[in-house]
């Protein structure tokens, strides 16, 4: 199964650790590993100025989105989800940008000149925006796993 077919569903990476390969039991690396990227996903890196507006060209590239199209915006679990949706509130801009509401931002705790993580694949015709918070609950498991020097 594809990792974009499971982000919706779940809005979460599949375990690394139900994994079995067809060769033997998994190395203790490939336990630590991420699984490797399937490709269908595309992932950038932006902030959010006071406006609520996001630099996402790189993300809205493999999207067929369109000047004008209309999109709603929801969230899950603290991740900000924009998508087409023919009665949405707003639309795609002719600069390859997007707006998160002022009460959205407030919902997910982003604030002005956050970093966050944006991910998109085609077949999704969804943008999900991973805030600071997100991330960093989503790094606690791997952190933990990573064997210290001492």
């Amino acid at each position: 199964m594809r990792t974009s077919d499971q982000i919706l569903g779940r809005l979460a990476p599949p375990s690394r650790l139900s994994a079995r390969r067809r060769d033997g039991p998994l190395t203790l690396a490939a336990i630590l590993l991420p699984p490797l990227s399937d490709g269908s996903l595309v992932y950038a890196i932006s902030r959010v100025d006071e406006s609520g507006v996001v630099v996402a060209a790189h993300v809205l590239d493999r999207l067929d989105w369109r000047t004008g199209d209309r999109l709603a915006v929801t969230t899950a679990r603290n991740i900000v989800m924009i998508h087409l949706k023919r009665d949405g509130l707003q639309v795609v801009p002719k600069r390859r940008l997007l707006v998160i509401p002022a009460a959205t931002r407030r919902t997910c705790g982003i604030q002005t000149g956050d970093s966050f993580m944006l991910a998109t694949a085609a077949d999704l015709d969804t943008v999900l925006i991973h805030p600071p918070a997100v991330l960093d609950w989503t790094m606690t498991p791997y952190r933990n796993e990573i064997p210290s020097d001492d």
